[in-house]
């Protein structure tokens, strides 16, 4: 077989058709033998059922992938390809293998016969497995051959018989044949299980199942502790390769040997055996003929490494899912200072050209099982050569001996050696956890005719949930020099998490609890870093954090007393003062509420501030304030105390009657809590008074009345720790008013009385009373507050007189207020004081007044005389002296100081004089007034003018006008030319 090529449907370089071997009876091999007997060098199928045959051997067409022709399956003989409608399949009719006498189905690890029959000439014949391992015979000499086949594995799907002219087999042809495997002899050597310890509640699932020995109608079956149950079909066998394999196109120019010394261990290039498997094969190539020790064996001190972090064992760290160790701190110089033991030898006898060498030639138990970790060596047993890889063209050949051994390790030089291991591996997705904690799961290998359990393996790991998020959260934002300080991880998804706490260089601690505590032993900003870890992640995370000096001088306060205190539904202003250079957090509770206080350094260092709160209840708070950085913390606590104000103190009676013997003096107040009362009774203290905190009513102590009319001086004071009222008042023993009287003398009529210097006598009368209060308002105060006060102690016995003096004339209203303990009477009367007329003038005296638009306004106005006051309540009438001469009047004349305050007028219609007459009266008495009025015209108003002539002029003629007043006078002439 040379290859599949992209057809060239165009330039067909294949041009004889054979037709006697195509169509529903093609195959490779009928193709083959029809070209070959027809004479041609090359044989081509297309498109499924087209023989062509070509006498040139050169091939124009490009080379594919072979899976291209792979299309069409021939119709002659299933198990081969014939092409596809874009690529052909093309061979050498030169020599090929005609016939294959080869079984149906074939037992596991069991030596075969089979014959072999070739056409044309061919030098060697090879075998080649879908597992890539070659097996070379002897040269061929005849057109048939018996040869030797093992199938010693059940990863064996076909085989592959090459037929060359040379030990490379380079110009080959081949024939793949079919392998179907049965297994007689059904026996489990071993189940082994590795799955992860921890897993992802994120993940499903996967262990690696390894079964050693010969199994067939089998079912692995997986039990979960929740009753689950899953089954899965025994896997075909994996293959491992190990060492540098035999290349299957070595050609003499890229061959390199190596001499092997005697005695001397050449460990194999890559040999390390990286999971539990079986021994099936080893390959290697000779360039002489003779005899070595293959030497397997165990490097004790890599299987178990000391680390920084944990201890390293590749057997429990090898990924099996990346098939590569996951410590990558193995290298040259730990093998170098590692211990071995060989735990196997096998005496090998090698043939010039390629060796290989199945697990019946090695070991008689046909089970040869290698274990993780272990190694491989060769040791000339006699002098020879073995060829090594040269893809690398390099001759930097060197060998590196371990200390006090045998054992060399050859650098830069790969000996080419092919160690082929196989195990059953099963890799699954078997079951995702919802929860969280330790699992049991349970492997069976189980006979699917009988149930037969062969083999259990139990094993048991823990469900972990991966870490995310991570993030460090300090109390507070800074901390305080020698305190111990508290720090807190926090994840939003993460368990089974050890934490590593790094503070800066002062300390790194270890613990499983999201919970630290460290003290700083000095300030400044330093790094916190956190390492998060569990069995399946990793997180870091770091902060900056800093360090101060801490808290100092707390001090809260409200009000002026040592005690705090403030008054009910009014702002209570607390002083606030810390000493601090760094931001702090304080939490203020005020009893019935609480704040938080967030401050900055840039903003309060060594506070002064008031903190307002307003308590709507009265009563007793315990306040406690409390700042903090961190776990540096400063608390201030204390009783802040708020009442009610004092409101309202007042006696309840102002007095008692004359015939009650014991009596007591009451009080109240509107507001006030936790009140205190003292009483004094002309001005001593009283010891026996009684104050109800509830009703904020008090008494004073049980007094005695001796029977006679007195008042009793009574000072009354009440405070608490945010206010104070102190009253004074007189409390009377006595009798109430009956029928009180102001009495006036007579005036000029009634209650009119004539303005004079001297003051007016009034008289006070009351039948009966005791310890009266007089308040005298006059009619002049311009407040509340009376003129004259009069108290007269004990019984009323005589009628009280007295005067005042009013200064200006005018009516006034006069109040008298007459009170005691047990009465209270107001009496009022109004009065009036007038002046006479006398000395009143009138103006204006003979005058002119202007005659405007027909019209003549004249103001009369009415004025005293020398510094004696107007005269008041006087009334005016008026003739104005006209041809109609009507009277008007009376009009009430006001006076205001001087001068009356509504001035009257007359208007007068003609030119002329006149005589206006006014009568002034009041009670005292009348005056006549008789004025002169010239109503005159005026000089422009009342004037017109008059031209002639009145139409027209000639030139040169005079004209005249005349200016001439509305009565007819004539003013002026005034002549024009």
């Amino acid at each position: 077989f040379i290859g599949c090529f992209i057809d060239n449907k165009i330039n067909h370089e294949f041009n004889f058709y054979s037709a006697h071997s195509s169509g529903d009876i093609i195959s490779p091999l009928l193709c083959q033998q029809s070209c070959h007997l027809m004479g041609f060098e090359l044989a081509s199928i297309e498109s499924r059922i087209f023989c062509f045959c070509q006498r040139i051997k050169t091939i124009s067409l490009t080379k594919t992938f072979n899976e291209n022709c792979y299309q069409y399956v021939c119709p002659g003989d299933k198990n081969f390809f014939c092409g596809s409608d874009s690529a052909i399949l093309i061979y050498s009719t030169s020599v090929f293998i005609k016939q294959l006498n080869a079984q149906v189905s074939y037992e596991l690890n069991k030596m075969y016969t089979l014959n072999v029959f070739t056409e044309g000439q061919s030098k060697y014949l090879f075998t080649r497995n879908n597992l890539g391992v070659v097996s070379s015979y002897n040269k061929l000499n005849t057109s048939s051959l018996i040869i030797l086949q093992n199938f010693f594995s059940n990863a064996l799907k076909s085989f592959e018989l090459i037929a060359s002219n040379d030990e490379n087999m380079s110009d080959v042809v081949d024939l793949i044949v079919p392998v179907s495997l049965v297994n007689t002899n059904n026996k489990l050597e071993k189940l082994s299980v590795d799955c992860p310890a921890y897993i992802s509640i994120e993940e499903y699932l996967r262990c690696d199942i390894q079964i050693y020995g010969k199994l067939s109608n089998t079912e692995l079956l997986i039990l979960h502790n929740d009753d689950t149950v899953e089954s899965l079909f025994t896997p075909d066998p994996v293959m491992n390769f190990y060492g540098t394999r035999v290349p299957s196109n070595l050609i003499e120019s890229q061959i390199l040997t190596t001499i092997l010394s005697q005695n001397v261990f050449y460990l194999i290039s890559d040999s390390q055996v990286k999971i539990d498997s079986l021994l099936r094969s080893f390959e290697i190539y000779s360039y002489d003929q003779f005899s070595i020790n293959l030497h397997v064996f165990e490097f004790v001190d890599l299987l178990k490494k000391t680390e920084t972090n944990g201890s390293y064992n590749c057997s429990s760290t090898f990924n099996k899912f990346k098939n590569f160790c996951d410590n990558t701190n193995l290298n040259l110089a730990n093998i170098l200072n590692a211990t071995y033991n060989i735990k196997k030898t096998y005496t090998l006898s090698l043939k010039k050209g390629y060796n290989i060498f199945y697990d019946s030639d090695l070991d008689n138990s046909n089970f040869i099982n290698l274990k993780t970790g272990w190694s491989i060596a060769i040791e000339a047993l006699t002098s020879g050569r073995l060829v090594i890889d040269n893809t690398s063209k390099t001759t930097d050949f060197s060998l590196t001996k371990f200390p006090n051994s045998n054992l060399v390790v050859p650098l830069n030089m790969k000996i080419l050696t092919g160690i082929n291991i196989e195990h059953y591996q099963i890799i699954n997705n078997f079951k995702s956890f919802k929860t969280i904690g330790n699992k049991i799961v349970k492997f069976q290998i189980r006979n699917k005719n009988s149930l037969e359990i062969l083999s259990e393996v139990i094993k048991n790991l823990t469900v972990v949930s991966p870490i995310k998020n991570l993030a460090i959260f300090p109390f507070s934002r800074s901390c305080s020099v020698n305190r111990s300080c508290q720090y807190m991880a926090r994840v939003n998804m993460g368990s089974h998490i050890q934490y590593t706490w790094i503070f800066s260089n002062f300390s790194t601690i270890y613990t499983e609890q999201n919970l630290t505590s460290f003290s700083f032993p000095m300030t400044g900003n330093f790094t916190i870093k956190l390492i998060a870890r569990n069995n399946i992640s990793i997180q870091i995370t770091e902060i900056k954090y800093q360090i101060n000096e801490g808290l100092r001088e707390l001090v809260l306060h409200s009000g002026n007393l040592d005690v705090s205190t403030s008054i009910t539904n009014k702002t209570a202003r607390f002083l606030f003062r810390i000493k601090s250079v760094q931001e702090y957090m304080c939490l203020l509770n005020f009893g019935d509420s609480i704040n938080y206080l967030n401050f900055n350094e840039s903003f309060f260092d060594n506070n002064n501030m008031f903190i307002n709160r307003t308590y709507t209840k009265s009563g007793v708070y315990y306040v406690s304030l409390t700042c903090s950085q961190n776990i540096d913390q400063l608390t201030f606590r204390f009783i802040h105390l708020v009442q009610d104000e004092i409101t309202g103190l007042s006696l309840i009676e102002r007095g008692i009657d004359l015939s009650i013997v014991f009596f007591r003096i009451g009080f109240r107040l509107i507001t006030g809590s936790e009140a205190s009362v003292s009483v004094f009774i002309n001005s001593i203290l009283n010891n026996e008074t009684s104050f109800n905190k509830t009703s904020l009513i008090g008494y004073s102590g049980l007094l005695v009345n001796n029977g006679q009319t007195r008042m009793i001086n009574v000072t009354i004071k009440a405070f608490n720790l945010v206010s104070s009222m102190e009253i004074t008042s007189f409390f009377e023993i006595g009798s109430e008013i009956i029928e009180p009287e102001l009495v006036l003398p007579k005036g000029v009529n009634y209650d009119i009385y004539e303005f004079t210097s001297k003051p007016i006598n009034y008289t006070i009368r009351i039948k009966k009373g005791s310890n009266v209060k007089i308040d005298f308002f006059f009619g002049t105060e311009k407040d509340l507050t009376p003129t004259l006060s009069r108290i007269f102690i004990g019984s009323w016995m005589n009628d009280y007189v007295g005067s005042y003096t009013h200064l200006e004339p005018g009516d006034y209203l006069i109040r008298v207020k007459i009170t005691n303990a047990f009465s209270d009477f107001d009496i009022y009367k109004s009065i009036s004081f007038i002046s006479r007329v006398d000395n009143l003038n009138c103006y204006p005296k003979p005058g002119f007044v202007l005659l405007k638009f027909s019209r003549a306004y004249v103001e009369f106005k009415i004025k005293n005389i020398g510094n004696t006051h107007p005269g008041s309540k006087a009334t005016l009438k008026f003739w104005p002296g006209d041809q109609r001469n009507l009277t008007f009047g009376p009009f009430l004349l006001g006076m205001d100081k001087y001068e009356n305050k509504i001035p009257f007028s007359y208007t007068y219609t003609q030119l002329g004089s006149y005589r206006p007459v006014l009568f002034i009266q009041n009670e005292l008495g009348g005056k006549f007034f008789q004025l002169d009025v010239m109503v005159i015209s005026s000089s422009v108003d009342d004037m017109y003018v008059v031209v002639r002539p009145s139409r027209s002029l000639l030139v040169n003629q005079n004209f005249q006008f005349y200016k001439r007043r509305s009565n007819g006078g004539q003013l002026a002439l005034i002549r024009l030319h």
